[in-house]
């Protein structure tokens, strides 16, 4: 029985209207709920579908969704190039991630959080870093340690989720 998460997808970036009827059959097959508990009603046209924009972003969840993701409706944004932000809460052992997917990126990045969306390192990371930089002899250590902190934070640097808009 695979583990089941709170997760919730933002859908944001311009969208060729000519495309809207794919996103719509996409969001559709997922099962998606437009409120925490609230079945998620049909979806036939461009302004039922903007009635969930949220803060600028279509925004869906499920609260048990299995493996904490929706697997074809990410597969059809990504294929589509249209941004997105999918969020899954901590439960158990496991942590919360995120998945940032943004234009011109081949995958999404991942990165775990907490249940406010913050991303979280852990500290054996930070503490080797720190122990490269209280060892550095020399300007090249602390690049090493610098291009590691970086890569570390990758995940924090992609740009915001940018508005949905439906373009010609």
């Amino acid at each position: 029985m695979a583990d089941r998460y709170p997760t919730k997808i933002r859908i944001g970036g311009p969208t060729k209207r000519e495309r809207l009827a794919a996103l719509i059959r996409a969001i559709k097959a997922e099962g998606l709920q437009s409120d925490w508990g609230s079945s998620l009603p049909d979806i036939t046209s461009e302004e039922q579908l903007l009635e969930h924009i949220e803060d600028g972003h279509l925004t869906y969840c499920d609260e048990e969704r299995a493996w904490g993701e929706f697997a074809d409706l990410e597969h059809f944004l990504v294929q589509e190039s249209i941004p997105f932000n999918r969020w899954h809460a901590p439960r158990y052992e496991y942590d919360g991630e995120l998945a940032q997917f943004r234009t011109g990126m081949e995958t999404p990045a991942t990165a775990a959080v907490n249940d406010n969306e913050d991303i979280v390192i852990n500290a054996p990371e930070i503490q080797r870093i720190r122990d490269i930089l209280k060892n550095a002899q020399n300007m090249e250590d602390v690049r090493k340690a610098i291009d590691e902190l970086d890569a570390l934070c990758f995940e924090a640097d992609i740009e915001p989720l940018p508005p949905f808009e439906i373009t010609d």
